[in-house]
């Protein structure tokens, strides 16, 4: 079965934050907050993204990538809260508020999304051409 125009695949960077000095933290106000504050970080400019993430996140596979966890494979492998979050972001946008999940806090970043093209993907080529087109 082929992929619909209404599927897409993000391209995702995000940090885990159950922050180093959140481990200890027992109150769910200040964990929250605290993930607030670097989200506030981020959008302010006084620190990048990609340093957020190599300095805070607790998710050791993307942390040193800047939180880079590739494409997201057409929503497998994430939380629902998570997913459900990516969902709602546009290319080069930042969740407005921290994600709570079962892990922690997620800060979320969608750096690229694929749509299918209309008429589905009928080829391998097709789908390549149209990504080689999206990264330029």
């Amino acid at each position: 079965m082929g992929m619909t125009d209404k599927q897409f695949n993000s391209y995702v960077r995000f940090i885990l934050s159950a922050l180093k000095d959140m481990l200890q933290e027992t109150d769910p106000e200040r964990k929250a907050a605290k993930a607030q504050e670097l989200l506030d970080q981020i959008n302010n400019g006084d620190i990048s993204f990609e340093d957020a993430a190599a300095q805070y996140s607790q998710d050791s596979g993307s942390a040193a990538q800047g939180g880079d966890v590739n494409w997201d494979k057409l929503g497998t492998g994430f939380v629902t809260e998570y997913q459900e979050a990516l969902d709602g972001l546009e290319k080069d946008q930042i969740v407005a508020a921290p994600v709570k999940s079962e892990y922690g806090y997620h800060i979320i970043k969608c750096t690229d999304v694929f749509t299918v093209p209309e008429g589905g993907i009928t080829s391998l080529g097709i789908m390549l051409e149209d990504l080689e087109s999206a990264l330029g």
